[in-house]
């Protein structure tokens, strides 16, 4: 019974992987072969949280819940911006998990030190980071729906309900899933429901633009005062503008940049303070969950 579901579940990741429009790079049976025997041996000698260094220079990010859009975003941040990100080997899915064969970039996360940098250090951070962010918004949408850069589905583990969501053709459509399928007005609802529903319903016409999706502190690498790496592109992807961003619901909790927000880079609106708000009881949706990744130094 256990092989059954097992052999299940593998076709419903790799039906999910199909579904992400998403391409493997680079994916030969030479280099599939290299990186699940390097896997098979380095992991029983070196931490392993999803990311392992295999070689000098190199890791594989795997998982069930790794996909190739985030390889693809990678790719397609380094080959149109100067916005530095890990460079892509390979990538590919292999029983169920996805694999991404890329460059290790050395650096400490952000929020290691932060708050004993002086202000001219942080203000040289925030200057690149907005440089970067600006370029990014400047990019072309891939395309015209609110998906990840391949126009397939969206990764975002602090939206309630599934990880795996969309993709929607229009930015009304985006706002009704985020609002759990209201879509009428009602007077059953909480204070400041309609509002919400009035103002997600446009007009918006302006286009999605490419965003990073989690860019915290745990997400930027630097080395002294430079940023030399933007990492974790997984919930990247082509949503509506930053007042619509701001009713994502994810949130970065407190990172160690403090309270200070960056134009167009953080999200405004916790989604444990929503929930509270028009939670379980008035709507009936269930607590936001949390994934943000575990401090790292090396990717």
């Amino acid at each position: 019974m256990s092989d059954l579901t097992d052999q299940t579940n593998e076709r419903k990741l790799e039906s999910a992987a199909a579904l992400s429009l998403s391409k493997p790079v680079n994916n030969t049976r030479f280099r599939r072969f290299l990186v699940l025997a390097s896997i098979k041996i380095v992991k029983h000698f070196r931490r392993n949280n999803g990311v392992l260094n295999i070689s000098s220079g190199i890791c594989v990010k795997y998982g069930q819940l790794k996909t190739l859009a985030e390889a693809s975003a990678m790719k397609f941040i380094g080959e149109h911006t100067s916005i530095p990100v890990p460079k892509t080997y390979c990538s590919f899915v292999h029983k169920g998990r996805t694999y991404i064969v890329m460059e290790m970039i050395r650096g400490d996360y952000m929020g290691r030190g932060w708050v004993y940098r002086t202000p001219e250090s942080k203000a040289r951070i925030h200057s690149q980071l907005r440089d970067m962010i600006a370029e990014m918004r400047r990019l072309v949408p891939t395309t015209s729906r609110i998906a990840n850069v391949d126009g397939g589905i969206l990764l975002d583990g602090r939206i309630m309900g599934p990880m795996q969501f969309g993709p929607f053709e229009n930015t009304n459509e985006f706002h009704r899933y985020l609002r759990g399928g209201l879509h009428e007005h009602s007077s059953k609802y909480p204070e400041g429901v309609n509002e919400l529903i009035d103002w997600h319903d446009g007009p918006w016409p302006a286009p999605p633009v490419f965003t990073h999706g989690d860019l915290s502190s745990l997400n930027i690498l630097a080395d002294g005062d430079k940023v030399v790496g933007i990492v974790d592109w997984e919930t990247a992807g082509c949503i509506p503008p930053i007042g619509s961003i701001r009713q994502r619901c994810t949130s970065i909790r407190e990172t160690c940049f403090g309270r200070k927000r960056l134009t167009n880079s953080w999200i405004q609106y916790p989604p444990r303070k929503l929930w509270r708000r028009f939670g379980k009881d008035t709507l009936g949706i269930a607590e936001p969950r949390s994934t943000l990744p575990k401090p790292t130094t090396t990717w």
